[in-house]
């Protein structure tokens, strides 16, 4: 339904864009999805977000605890809406172009 989130670790989020980033992208104009760091970032470092971002991808989680250069292209992202939390998606990727 279209309330419902789909989670996806990072690994298997870029394995997406590599191999099928077009339904992916179709994906998340119909779906939400949400990006999750791996368990293998035992130090809490962050992945960058801006690639999840631009296929789509509604909620990108990082590491708080970790700052950094992620953790601030995060801020800034939000920053554009009054640091409310959110951005709305483009009209593209609500009208299925």
């Amino acid at each position: 339904t279209p309330g419902d989130v789909l989670s996806f670790s990072e690994t298997r989020a870029q394995s997406l864009i590599s191999h099928r980033a077009e339904n992916l992208l179709c994906f998340n104009q119909r779906q939400l999805s949400r990006i999750y760091p791996s368990a293998y970032r035992i130090d809490s470092s962050n992945f960058n977000p801006q690639l999840y971002w631009n296929i789509g991808c509604q909620l990108v989680a990082l590491n708080y605890q970790t700052e950094g250069r992620m953790m601030q292209l995060n801020r800034s992202k939000f920053l554009v809406n009054g640091n409310s939390g959110y951005v709305l998606k483009p009209p593209t990727m609500c009208n299925g172009a």
